[in-house]
């Protein structure tokens, strides 16, 4: 029994290595056919024992494929795209499901997984695919592009494997290459329709094409031809239904209309979590959080059982899924799951802040010993990314026990101090020797949204007065316009573009800022264009300031009572109200301010939702 190894190339050095050493060991040849690499691709796969050959390239995937087979010597063939490579180890117990299955004449191939990855090793979804197949005349490859593998004379026949057995990687359509990949296969799928080849799965792919290239129409269009032509593609029938409800969700669809579709194609695919995680975070955004739950949670659990061959979105959301639990119960003051949820969150995706910071809430209060046994129980100290991650969060959120414990260890173990020392200094107050050193990464090219709104923070809390005497040109430009209009005594309004930067700035701040600081940065959210005054809430609220939003919500309430525009209504200010008195569970009050802001016109559905929750809970009294 021989297993050949056929590849087909151009342009591939930086991928060919990986994929050849994957499977080199227990295969018997190496067939490459480059189609015109202007690299080194050739020579590293020489390099590596394949055997090199040349094929003059004319668009067709499946004839340039079909020509590397028919070079191949092998009794099976393993077929891998260069930016394809089997798991670790994986490549034995492809040699060991071929033994199995050679003299067993009822199989032509091997079916297995392919997980779709980012360039850093992280799983979008996984598919089905042939790779494996036995070398016959018969069995050859199909179509222009996206080429698939055939029998001639009858139906192809193959035995699944697992992904615990055998796993295939693939980068070919990670974030940084997806554009390119996608322009090219929509120009061979148009050149495929205008000679009048274009079987009707192919509106499947051309959806997928427009979806990558922001085309939310035709992505639609296409995607609604593929399933109206009541086409079954072995593995594939789920993705033009995904692409519909992501394409409505990114062309900004009323998510009422968006529910409606997604309730059909649970119908459809009622096992699959995809769409139940769609269905959860519809609802989420339209603040019906209780069905949102239930649906989270039903995605959770199907997740954990799901081994069906369409795409499961999900797979790697856990983490997702128990942090939108978490929250939900967080926001009613079910603490005790809360805490539960969002432990598994973490357990799953240890640097997830957006978990991290609700679970601290919940213990800040705790005593330092209970607070160490929980993160230390989630967290490994032996390994460096875990401690920095430690370091940097307690130090945003202005711990400065656990602080000091965690970046005696990040010094001590690691001798790592880069930005860890600027944190500190941020979170002790020492807001200029933060800046500098802060200010140093922004202007040696270190860009990223934290860094540029704790640089901004640092500064701002400095006390610098921009407009008089401490001039930075190292400030990018939007920057610097930002900051003249934070320091500007004579207020004019602020652009929308500033918002995020706003808000941003306002996280870093929070829990560092006194009280005289925080309010003047504050006052400036009233001449924002578009008001900011929601979100400024709900970041003080996420971090337990209840008594300030409820001093803020009375300011503001009375100045508009004075006639003063203050860019949020009435009824707003009310339900906030209302809802710190529902964290601080004085549920009395909060029912007579959620009945009030009813009354006034308030008419989100977290109304709804927190006067259920407030009556439960007076009922339990």
């Amino acid at each position: 029994m021989k297993i050949s190894a056929c590849v087909i190339t151009k342009n591939e050095e930086k991928n060919i290595a990986r994929c050849i050493n994957s499977y080199k060991d227990i295969v018997d040849e190496i067939i490459l056919v480059d189609t015109g690499s202007t690299d080194n691709t050739v020579e590293v796969a020489k390099n590596l024992g394949a055997k090199t050959y040349y094929y003059e390239w004319n668009n067709d995937f499946a004839a340039a494929k079909n020509y590397a087979l028919s070079l191949a010597k092998g009794d099976w063939i393993i077929f891998l795209d260069a930016d394809e490579f089997f798991a670790e180890g994986h490549c034995y117990n492809v040699k060991k499901y071929i033994a199995l299955l050679h003299r067993d004449e009822k199989y032509d191939g091997i079916c297995c997984r392919m997980a779709n990855i980012e360039e850093n090793g992280e799983v979008k979804n996984y598919i089905v695919q042939i790779r494996i197949f036995r070398n016959h005349p018969d069995i050859r490859y199909e179509n222009s592009i996206h080429e698939s593998v055939r029998k001639r004379s009858e139906q192809l026949k193959v035995f699944f494997v697992d992904k615990e057995d055998i796993l295939i990687y693939h980068t070919g359509y990670s974030s940084n290459v997806g554009t390119t990949k996608a322009e090219r296969n929509l120009k061979l799928l148009l050149e495929s329709k205008e000679k009048g080849y274009f079987p009707p799965h192919f509106n499947g792919y051309m959806s997928d094409c427009y979806f990558i290239l922001r085309d939310w129409d035709k992505a639609i269009a296409y995607a609604q031809e593929y399933i109206n032509g009541g086409v079954s593609f072995f593995g594939y029938n789920i993705k033009p239904y995904i692409n519909i409800i992501e394409a409505m969700i990114q062309r900004g669809d009323d998510t009422e209309l968006v529910i409606e579709r997604i309730k059909e194609f649970i119908k459809k695919f009622p096992d699959n979590p995809t769409f139940y995680v769609f269905m959860a975070d519809a609802l989420y955004r339209v603040k019906r959080y209780t069905e949102a739950f239930e649906f989270y949670k039903k995605a959770a659990e199907l997740n954990e059982k799901y081994n069906g061959i369409e795409i499961n979105l999900a797979v790697n959301k856990r983490y997702y899924l128990y942090y939108k639990m978490g929250y939900i119960c967080y926001l009613c003051n079910d603490y005790e799951n809360a805490f539960t949820y969002f432990v598994e969150s973490l357990k799953d995706k240890k640097h997830f802040y957006p978990a991290f910071m609700p679970l601290y809430m919940l213990v800040k209060y705790n005593s330092v010993q209970e607070k160490l046994t929980l993160f230390n129980s989630i967290y490994d100290l032996q390994k460096e990314e875990d401690v920095s991650f430690l370091t940097k969060a307690f130090a945003v959120l202005k711990d400065r026990d656990l602080l000091t414990y965690y970046e005696g260890i990040w010094i001590k173990k690691y001798d790592q101090r880069d930005l860890t020392i600027a944190y500190t200094l941020f979170s002790n107050g020492f807001y200029e020797k933060a800046f500098s050193k802060f200010m140093e990464a922004y202007k040696s090219g270190l860009f990223n949204d934290e860094l540029r709104s704790i640089t901004l923070a640092a500064y701002i809390l400095s006390g610098y007065d921009y407009c008089s005497g401490h001039k930075i040109d190292s400030f990018k430009d939007e920057d610097r316009r930002f900051l003249e209009l934070v320091f500007d005594c004579n207020h004019k309004k602020v652009s929308e573009e500033f918002n995020s930067i706003y808000l941003n700035v306002l996280k870093q701040m929070i829990n560092v800022a006194d009280d005289e600081s925080l309010n003047r940065y504050l006052a400036l959210a009233q001449f924002f264009e578009k008001p900011v005054w929601k979100d400024i809430f709900d970041i003080m609220i996420d971090n337990r300031m209840y008594a300030s939003v409820l001093g803020v919500c009375d300011y503001l309430y009375s100045i508009k009572s004075e006639g003063a525009d203050v860019q949020v209504e009435e009824n707003e200010l009310i339900f906030y109200m209302g809802l710190c008195y529902f964290k601080t569970e004085r549920y009395s009050v909060a029912k007579e301010m959620f009945s009030l802001a009813k009354d006034r016109g308030y008419k989100d559905n977290d109304l709804k939702e927190f006067m259920l929750w407030t009556e439960l809970y007076l009922q339990k009294v």
